[in-house]
């Protein structure tokens, strides 16, 4: 590590905002009593910092609470990934070794440019070894929310055990999915599924990515769509969601499937779709923003809204739950979510299964339904399209259809 750094590559603006989202206060705390970042120029004003670290700098170093540091470290280009860990680790080890007063106990790497998006990794430092930190044992590539540290430090641990990311950063990931997708001449109204296509392939394969022919990168897509489809006996739902490869706007369009790719990974919301209703969130918000939802004629209920009517009705195991105009699944989510903070996983995973129903007569209304409730656990099976009108639980009737799924 040189005792002069001269950064190639300056993500102030990429890291000032995703540190935003998370509700961070980007003022240089040297200036402003409740900053809490400091840039590569600001942090030797530290006198603590400049003992510690020299000539050195960062590209930044953020205050947790007055003793408690995270040090970021940034590169130009994807494949300098390991060099940034290493360098933030470092910055981190030298304060720590140097200080009596502060502990820099997480280290954060950055690499990548606006083109070819970004990849972030955290660190935590317990016992004097670096651990890479996770959510639910999944890495987590974001960066990460002030009470996200303190649970990790609090805990002495490096795997988070539930995601946290503010109605903020949804609003805006929605928003420039759909300035992206608008770009491409993508309809709005299939705009929702080709992002939900997107979180499908990418739960299969992390790596995914668009490297050259534009129609081969699509068909990938699909296929990885069509093959979750299947296995729950929705295959009507994979022709609903499958892109197209005749479009006049081929290459512009697999591009822009590629940098929607990017921002689904630094928000890590594939991983955070397995852990809370966000996946709906975003839907319902991305929904909104398009206008799809008023095209469509549905009107999406509130997330708050759901939890309380499973707080209010008590739902538990034993319960069946209906939901005639399931729209994106909250109300079957909030369900599910009631009763799994009680019982074992695979009892939770039982009730998804066999007690949540539900009927929606949009079917690109119902394939975000049936995505939202693939990435919460089962009870994907248990979804119709159809008239409300035409379905009800029954064990004995004769006249109405059953809800035999």
């Amino acid at each position: 590590m040189a005792k002069t750094k001269i950064s190639e590559f300056r993500a102030y603006s990429y890291i000032t905002n995703k540190l935003k989202l998370k509700d961070w206060n980007t003022s240089n705390p040297n200036k402003v009593d409740k900053g809490e970042v400091w840039t590569q120029q600001e942090c030797l004003e530290n006198p603590e910092i400049k003992k510690c670290l020299g000539s050195l700098r960062p590209e930044n170093i953020v205050k947790v609470n007055p003793s408690l540091f995270w040090v970021i470290e940034a590169k130009e280009g994807k494949s300098k990934l390991q060099i940034a860990i290493k360098e933030a680790q470092q910055y981190a080890d030298k304060i720590n070794n140097k200080s009596s007063l502060i502990t820099c106990s997480f280290a954060t790497g950055i690499s990548g440019n606006e083109d070819d998006g970004f990849e972030v990794r955290n660190f935590i430092n317990i016992n004097g070894q670096w651990k890479e930190i996770k959510l639910s044992n999944k890495v987590l590539s974001r960066f990460l929310s002030k009470n996200e540290i303190l649970r990790l430090f609090s805990k002495g641990t490096s795997n988070l055990s539930r995601p946290e990311l503010s109605v903020s950063e949804i609003v805006q990931l929605s928003k420039q999915i759909n300035d992206i997708l608008h770009i491409a001449k993508v309809e709005k109204e299939k705009r929702a599924l080709y992002v939900a296509a997107l979180l499908l392939s990418l739960n299969e394969d992390p790596t995914l990515s668009h490297k050259g022919n534009a129609a081969v990168f699509i068909n990938d897509i699909n296929s990885r769509s069509l093959q979750i489809f299947k296995q729950a006996g929705k295959e009507i739902l994979a022709e609903e969601i499958k892109i197209s490869t005749t479009s006049e706007y081929l290459d512009r369009q697999a591009d822009a499937l590629n940098k929607i790719i990017n921002l689904l990974k630094e928000a890590d919301l594939v991983n955070a779709a397995t852990q809370s209703d966000i996946l709906g969130i975003f839907f319902e918000n991305f929904l909104r923003y398009g206008n799809t939802s008023k095209d469509l004629g549905i009107v999406l209920t509130p997330r708050h809204i759901c939890w309380l009517a499973s707080e209010a009705l008590e739902i538990s195991q034993s319960d069946y739950v209906y939901d005639c105009s399931v729209g994106t699944g909250g109300f079957l989510v909030s369900a599910f979510n009631k009763v799994k903070e009680s019982i074992p996983e695979i009892q939770a995973r039982r009730f998804a299964s066999n007690n949540l129903f539900g009927i929606e007569a949009q079917t690109r209304v119902a394939v975000l339904a049936f995505i939202n409730m693939y990435f919460r656990g089962d009870g994907k099976h248990n979804l119709k399209i159809d008239s409300c009108f035409n379905w009800h639980i029954s064990k004995n009737s004769k006249s109405a259809k059953k809800l035999n799924f």
